[in-house]
């Protein structure tokens, strides 16, 4: 971002409900035939929509000219939406009502000082004029530290909206590199704004109760991590760093009750799967269980836009599922699952007083938003948020694989329309993190692929998150072992099942991915065809040493690489010897999670040894495809290596 943009103009946008977005796939033959590569690099057609505190207007998240803008869209005439495209080099990532009239919204862009890291910035806009405005502002003066000059790295903190109070809303922020966020009252029209608080040592992030008060914050120093609670008593800051519950027992405070001395708190039962309970914060004594699911953890929480009372939560198993504790959203969710039958629905917004709700229905190949009105019975489509309609999709399904030792993974499996799952050439795709997951939802590369005629297989290898915490402890230390021979057995199934041709095989993958295609390459040198690897982490000494001199980073650093063994024994880069197999590299020039020299001394070091390797630069894109360029040149240039090594 190369200004602070504070000017800037609307675009006008001729829509009416489903029918924003003008690219279509034109008329095809059957199932069988090629989608152009530009539909599946499509941005989301609709995401995180949204209904103005007033229920006037509902805004949400879409693609235009291949970058996400925001679309304010009024529900009495839609025919006026406006799009608000993103501030100068930067892709939104969310946004927040503050009013009826007032949007804030969260941009993030890579710094082009130094190394590359993700920053964020904030602006408001309008729903009907105008520019932006800058929401977290530089204080008028600095004290004498000179990284004072500098931007904060992490300037879009809301931690409440004062839903009672809609000219304003609090931002936790440390705009003098402290170590202690401040605490921000700003004016959502202005900028302007006055401290709450000057905030405490290594606190950087704050829970409020529902009075609107700063009650628990968060933060981590070179001891660990922080945990401050403030006596609603008393006023007295309470260190919680070490008690039992926080410590020993991983419980984690969300949001709180009407009792400022309760909160709402995850809970690794058992130690495991996570469920939502109550918890004295002082003495950390869970009062009542809330929800708990006997397979998966709970993924996140929601709150009324209202009150601001504890509405629901959300998990995922194979999709992604709600429970409401509101009486009137399960009686509309029973509803909605005989309208909507099959998959999932979820309300993700809500205005009781005008009967709106704006809801989401999705399938492995369906994700749909419909606005309904309970108080005329009405029903619209807002958007299909995947491009490609749904009978052209490619089917996922769920299978449970067990392991060398008996641990038995979930892993997704998409294959080709129109073609028996028999001895198909196959792309093993795990997910990035490590410590993430796969879904059923809708996934633009594996369609993709499918479409090319491979079969895809994503394996939620022990590391994986959302199903406990003993299968994700069972990753740490496991980068070339357990986890990756987790990828290998998962292969091994598919090969056995018939699904795959043991001849046609490749490894592919992003981020922690693309690390495991290259590893995938070095231990199983007869099982793979070729390997991609794409913003993938190549040298893990360099890793483990960037990340260690992040102290927010430092203890994650001790999981990377293989626990017992030297860095080098499980690094790509350090055992490109033993990679025999066609490569191909992909590797954006502006990631801030693995620095673009991951992949280009790999690159020269594949090249140096006279190894089968390509090597694709990508200008202007970061480590998370948000812009739909970045998608087409990842897809071109895998259509092309895959078509040339596995047909």
């Amino acid at each position: 971002m190369k200004a602070e943009i504070v000017q800037g103009l609307f675009r006008p946008l001729l829509l009416v409900f489903g029918t924003l977005f003008t690219f279509t796939i034109s008329s095809f033959a059957g199932a069988a035939d090629l989608i152009p590569i530009e539909a599946f690099a499509r941005l989301p057609q609709i995401s995180q929509p949204a209904l103005s505190p007033d229920g006037t207007h509902i805004a949400y998240l879409a693609p235009i000219g291949g970058q996400r803008n925001l679309v304010i869209m009024p529900l009495n005439q839609p025919e006026k939406a406006q799009a608000i495209p993103p501030v100068e080099e930067t892709d939104i990532i969310r946004f927040t009502w503050i009013n009826s009239q007032r949007i804030v919204l969260s941009y993030r862009y890579t710094n082009d000082i130094g190394a590359a890291y993700a920053r964020t910035a904030l602006f408001s806009v309008h729903v009907s004029k105008p520019g932006y405005v800058d929401m977290a502002r530089e204080p008028k003066a600095h004290d004498a530290n000179p990284y004072a000059r500098q931007r904060p790295q992490i300037r879009d903190r809301i931690i409440d909206t004062l839903p009672d109070d809609p000219e304003h809303f609090l931002l936790a922020i440390d705009s003098d590199f402290d170590h202690r966020a401040e605490i921000r009252k700003v004016n959502v029209e202005t900028g302007h704004y006055v401290n709450i608080t000057e905030g405490y040592e290594w606190i950087n992030s704050w829970v409020t109760d529902q009075n609107h008060k700063y009650r628990l914050g968060w933060g981590k120093s070179h001891k660990g991590t922080r945990l401050l609670y403030i006596d609603p008593n008393s006023g007295d800051a309470i260190d919680l760093d070490n008690t039992d519950w926080f410590e020993n027992r991983s419980i984690v405070p969300l949001s709180f009750t009407a009792d400022p001395t309760i909160a709402y708190a995850l809970e690794p039962y058992l130690g495991d799967k996570k469920r939502l309970v109550t918890l004295d914060i002082l003495s950390g004594e869970v009062k009542d269980v809330i929800f708990e699911h006997p397979e998966v953890e709970i993924n996140r929480y929601f709150r009324d836009p209202v009150s601001g009372q504890m509405a629901g939560v959300t998990y995922t198993q194979d999709l992604t599922h709600a429970v409401y504790f509101d009486p009137d959203l399960t009686a509309l969710k029973t509803q909605l699952d005989g309208w909507l039958p099959g998959g999932s629905n979820r309300i993700i917004s809500w205005n009781k007083e005008k009967g709106l709700y704006a809801v989401n229905h999705v399938t492995d190949r369906e994700d749909s938003f419909y606005l309904l009105n309970t108080l005329t019975g009405g029903a619209k489509l807002i958007s299909h948020a995947i491009p490609v309609p749904a009978d052209l999709l490619a089917t996922t399904s769920r299978h449970t694989i067990e392991m060398r030792d008996g641990l038995p993974i979930a892993a997704y499996l998409t294959l080709p329309n129109d073609k028996a799952p028999e001895r198909l050439p196959m792309v093993v795709l795990p997910h990035g993190g490590p410590h993430a997951r796969d879904t059923m939802h809708y996934d633009f590369l594996s369609q993709f692929l499918a479409n090319r005629g491979y079969a895809v297989l994503r394996p939620n290898f022990r590391g994986s998150t959302g199903y406990g915490e003993r299968f994700r402890r069972l990753g740490r230390g496991q980068w070339g072992g357990a986890m990756q021979d987790d990828v290998t057995d998962a292969t091994l199934w598919a090969i056995e099942q018939g699904i795959a041709d043991p001849d046609r095989i490749c490894i592919a993958g992003g981020s922690y991915g693309g690390y495991a295609a290259l590893m995938g390459a070095i231990k199983e040198p007869s099982l793979y065809r070729c390997t991609v690897s794409i913003n993938g982490a190549t040298d893990l000494i360099h890793l483990t040493r960037r990340l260690k001199d992040n102290f927010l980073l430092k203890k994650y650093a001790n999981t990377v690489g293989l626990k017992g063994e030297g860095a080098k024994l499980v690094s790509p880069y350090h055992r490109v010897k033993g990679i025999n197999i066609p490569v191909l590299i992909i590797h954006a020039k502006d990631d801030p999670v693995v620095p673009f020299e991951h992949g280009e001394k790999m690159y020269k070091a594949l090249k140096k040894l006279k190894k089968k390797v390509s090597f694709k630069v990508l200008e202007n894109a970061d480590h998370y495809f948000a812009t739909e360029q970045s998608r087409i040149e990842v897809l071109a240039a895998l259509e092309g290596f895959l078509a040339t090594h596995l047909k």
